[in-house]
């Protein structure tokens, strides 16, 4: 058995005639999940619950935008195809940069209060002989960000071409245009409910914007 790129497992040298036997046995341990290299594959780093550099926490995103997928987009097949990564920082740990739609972990003071973000990267991709890094969209508190996801889809769903592909779409639309259409995501106003300062996945904890030293250094 072998851990792929993708945060999957790949089981090597499987009879045909086993198959069967094989799924039912990973159907009852709950690994039969048929998603793989899809929009609800996510990939993501540990983030802040292990690692001391990352700023937020990458499974409370992650968790929260797998609630989006099922409720809004589970029976839109245009958007099956995508790719979603995770970093709880810049590092690329959770290769968020080379994702259909990417996020990475950052922080800013909003009045001298420290706040948990994302940056939402769209376009990265790779295949053979490429590799083509997301461009910078959006800077959001994490809160937001499944709605600035949400409003991604919708926006490639509605506005698309005719079997239009997600990059295609980009290029035509516009990084420009797709910013503005995210923009107000951005914002935070005095009379912000407090919860935007807590990070997804945090539980009660105060965010601090602090870091250490981080797994990728060991």
């Amino acid at each position: 058995m072998r851990v792929t790129i993708t945060q999957n497992l790949a089981l090597r040298w499987v009879p045909d005639h086993a198959l069967p036997w094989v799924y039912t046995e990973l159907a009852e341990a709950g690994l039969a999940d048929f998603d793989a290299h899809s929009l609800a594959d996510i990939t993501r780093c540990p983030g802040a619950d292990t690692c001391q550099l990352a700023l937020t926490h990458s499974r409370g995103l992650s968790e929260a935008i797998g609630e989006v997928l099922t409720t809004r987009f589970q029976d839109a097949p245009e958007v099956h195809d995508l790719s979603i990564k995770i970093s709880g920082c810049m590092n690329s740990c959770g290769q968020h940069h080379i994702a259909d739609i990417g996020f990475y972990g950052v922080a800013s003071d909003v009045s001298g209060t420290p706040i948990p973000q994302y940056v939402m990267l769209i376009g990265g991709r790779t295949r053979e002989g490429l590799a083509e890094f997301g461009k910078p969209v959006a800077r959001i508190p994490a809160r937001r960000a499944p709605e600035a996801l949400s409003r991604l889809l919708d926006l490639y769903r509605y506005e698309r071409e005719a079997d239009e592909p997600f990059q295609k779409f980009i290029a035509r639309y516009g990084t420009l245009r797709i910013r503005e259409r995210l923009a107000s995501l951005g914002e935070v106003g005095p009379d912000v409910d407090p919860s935007i300062f807590r990070d997804l996945g945090a539980g009660s904890e105060l965010f601090t914007g602090e870091i250490g030293a981080g797994e990728c250094a060991s």
